[in-house]
């Protein structure tokens, strides 16, 4: 993909800004910069990424190349073209096309340049409180890989109570099948109207999602229905789902089957955060580990479920 800088008039005609507050700007550290020429520069992040394409100045001004050097280190876009002997409207130009082109990002947002060219996030994420809730290795892989996109902590807590009363997001992680917690999430999320993600492994099987966003999105009802009614053996789902068993399974989940799941939601929790809203919304991912096959499936919403007979006025049962 080229961007030629030649047909359109800068949106910022008067120049680029000169208050104290103009942001400082540097070369997205995800993305390497091939000088082609004065007049051409190559962004490059991945063979195959949308970030990857070339910016072209067709006027022959020969400083696009300068001009873009000159943000090796975080200045304004003010100093920059005064270091490299440009015009404020040239220089106005030549900045809103770098940036357009994922080439330039605030400084603040340096430590998510990544995100930036990789995932289209615009900015740095908003802060947030975001919580785990559950125990063991998927539960700990989601709190650091987490942790890592978003350049803060997120802890691990093992009560649900108060979890999600001030949470932005709740992240229920688990390396079982467990019903209970899942409809005791589903339940607090209503109350609360907090949004929280999915993710558990079941055998050899690694399950992410959905993202509920109560009141919007399906609830756990519409996800547990639809999981038991595509399984061959209903008596022996609903059977496992309430047993003890006199021996338990004692085997950890192996650290690639979890780092595997809490990816995946990982990156869903982080789309759920900016803003752009999560690929898992209505939608499981499953992981069958065993031959390495992924499968995408929606989950439908059901016209009625045990909580919107109590809610809905036009589903209650006449004699309640």
């Amino acid at each position: 993909m080229t961007d030629t800088i030649s047909t359109e008039t800068p949106q910022d005609s008067a120049g680029i800004p000169t208050d104290a507050d103009a942001p400082r700007l540097i070369i997205n550290p995800a993305v390497a910069i091939i000088r082609c020429s004065d007049n051409e520069v190559f962004v490059r992040h991945g063979s195959r990424s949308s970030s990857t394409h070339r910016i072209e100045d067709t006027k022959n001004r020969r400083q696009l190349a300068n001009f873009t050097e000159a943000f090796s280190s975080p200045v304004t876009a003010e100093e920059a073209a005064t270091a490299s002997g440009l015009d404020p409207q040239t220089a106005a130009e030549f900045t809103r096309h770098l940036l357009d082109g994922k080439a330039l990002i605030t400084e603040a947002a340096r430590d998510y340049g990544y995100l930036v060219a990789g995932m289209g996030v615009d900015k740095a994420p908003p802060p947030a409180v975001v919580v785990v809730l559950g125990e063991g290795r998927v539960a700990e892989a989601i709190a650091r890989q987490l942790g890592d996109l978003l350049a803060a902590e997120v802890p691990v807590v093992g009560e649900l109570a108060g979890s999600f009363e001030s949470s932005d997001l709740v992240v229920v992680a688990s390396d079982t099948l467990n019903p209970g917690l899942f409809y005791d999430a589903d339940e607090a999320a209503m109350e609360t109207g907090t949004p929280w993600q999915l993710v558990y492994v079941d055998g050899g099987e690694a399950m992410v999602g959905p993202t509920f966003v109560p009141g919007i999105t399906v609830s756990y009802y519409d996800l547990d229905t639809m999981d038991e009614a595509g399984r061959t053996m209903r008596m022996d789902y609903q059977f496992m789902k309430t047993a003890a068993p006199s021996i338990p399974a004692t085997a950890q989940v192996p650290l690639a089957v979890a780092d595997l799941a809490a990816s995946y939601a990982s990156f869903a929790a982080l789309q759920h955060l900016t803003g752009k809203g999560s690929f898992l919304e209505n939608h499981v991912i499953r992981i069958d580990v065993e031959r390495l096959h992924i499968i995408r499936d929606r989950v439908i919403r059901l016209a009625r479920t045990p909580r919107d007979i109590a809610s809905r006025d036009d589903l209650r049962h006449p004699f309640l």
